[in-house]
């Protein structure tokens, strides 16, 4: 019997399982049943099929193509991976995956990275224990719209013939390099870049320095260049999504070649404005506008007779007196050449007049408007202010969380402030919006200027 309990005890460890709490084994059935004493807990797994897992990733890109990844595992998109049947619980294909080649000429990675977590695992519901994920990595066409700042210049062409000089003009444009891009989706004038050696700056749908920032308005500065054709352009689309065509801005230069001079001097109570011309051809005439402030969009034509043109090929000379000005004021002074077809401003040309100030008083304080605006520290802006006779005033400069940092004190007259955008302490304030309030015993008023980089 004891031969036969151990033989029992043998079968019983590869054998069927035993609650923890029997004390007896019974063995056969009916009078041939034996029992046998325990006191142990035995466990017999009968042909149980192992448990393996599979995990699978397919990574692609959105064109289709075939592109090299790096990650927690390499490998190239399009094409799957697999672990194969696994006897652990682990999951190699966790983390983040980098492309690590470049787009397609055209075209831009909207993503480089993708993202596997073990929440993007979902189960084969035909194959157990088999999980697979995917991901994607976006290409995106690349959409462009180039802006191009030209300079408008007339080159002089004389030659003999008869014993006659005659000229012919042709106009060109010549690249400008170094223009201002500005963007204002009105909030305020933001300066995004300058043209190249090639006078362009083109924005792009990809990201980068030269991303498209939207709807609103577009224009090019340039010292020495007042006036530009168009002066800004609308867009009203708030994403590239396809090639724009170039746009043109074109700068005129303050003094064509035809023109030798443009000169305002100032007399007694008056100013003489003089200019000369190298040759002219197919001109209807010139006319004569004068500011006080450094803007030909307020100035006033003072020529309402325009000066007719003589279309010699020999140099001419034109004057015109001005004594509609207050000894004392500064004017400012723009030409205006009339064509058949358009009209070319030249200038300014700016001038103090002498003479002795009377004692005469604006009839109203007022606050007029800052110019130039938006401007840039530097530079400086020109605020206009008016106290009417018997009054004195206050000029106060704010940041917008409403902190002094200037103020001027005025007595009756009008006067020019120029600000230069330096505190109270001489120091220079950042690129923003600023605020600047008159107050006098008749007003209380505020207005906005910008300050630009």
């Amino acid at each position: 019997m004891k031969k036969l309990a151990l033989v029992f005890v043998g079968v019983l460890l590869l054998g069927m399982v035993v609650p923890a709490m029997a004390e007896t084994l019974h063995v056969g059935a009916g009078t041939g049943t034996q029992s046998f004493p325990l006191g142990n807990t035995f466990v017999y797994q009968k042909g149980q099929t192992p448990v393996y897992y599979t995990y699978s990733l397919h990574l692609n890109a959105s064109d289709g193509g075939s592109y090299v990844f790096t990650g927690p595992m390499d490998g190239s998109t399009g094409i799957p991976m697999s672990t194969g049947p696994l006897e652990e619980d682990f999951n190699p294909f966790i983390g983040t995956y980098t492309i690590a080649e470049e787009a397609p000429e055209g075209f831009f990675w909207v993503n480089e990275t993708v993202e596997i977590g073990a929440d993007d695992f979902e189960e084969d519901p035909a194959a157990a224990n088999c999980f697979s994920a995917s991901g994607v990595f976006e290409l995106q066409q690349i959409f462009t719209w180039p802006l191009k700042a030209v300079i408008m210049q007339m080159p002089v062409e004389l030659w003999q013939k008869n014993s006659q000089i005659q000229n012919q003009r042709k106009s060109s444009h010549t690249p400008l390099a170094g223009a201002t891009v500005w963007f204002d989706d009105g909030s305020g004038p933001v300066e995004v870049g300058s043209t190249d050696a090639e006078g362009r700056y083109v924005f792009t749908s990809q990201p980068g320095n030269n991303l498209y920032p939207g709807a609103g308005f577009y224009f090019m500065t340039e010292p020495g260049f007042f006036f530009w054709n168009p002066e800004y352009l609308v867009m009203s689309v708030m994403y590239l999504n396809e090639d724009l065509d170039e746009s043109i801005f074109v700068a005129w230069s303050p003094t064509p070649p035809f023109l030798l001079s443009f000169t305002a001097l100032s007399g007694e109570n008056h100013v003489q404005i003089k200019w000369a011309t190298l040759y002219e051809n197919d001109l209807l005439g010139w006319c004569v506008h004068r500011s006080e402030q450094n803007n030909h969009l307020d100035a006033q034509n003072i020529t309402p007779d325009m000066i007719p043109a003589t279309n010699s090929s020999q140099m001419q000379f034109y004057s015109l007196t001005d004594t509609e000005i207050e000894p004392g004021g500064i004017y400012y002074y723009w030409l205006e050449c009339v064509e058949a077809a358009s009209s070319n401003f030249y200038g300014p040309v700016s001038v103090t007049v002498e003479g002795e100030v009377p004692g005469i008083y604006p009839s109203l304080s007022q606050l007029k408007n800052a110019w130039p605006n938006p401007f840039k520290s530097q530079t400086g802006t020109t605020i206009g202010v008016d106290i009417k006779e018997g009054e004195t005033g206050s000029l106060t400069i704010y940041n917008v969380q409403g902190q002094a940092l200037k103020t001027y004190e005025l007595a009756a007259g009008s006067h020019e402030l120029v600000w230069n955008g330096l505190d109270g302490n001489g120091k220079a304030c950042g690129s923003g919006v600023y605020f600047y309030k008159l107050i006098t015993p008749s007003l209380n008023q505020s207005k906005k200027m910008v300050i630009i980089k």
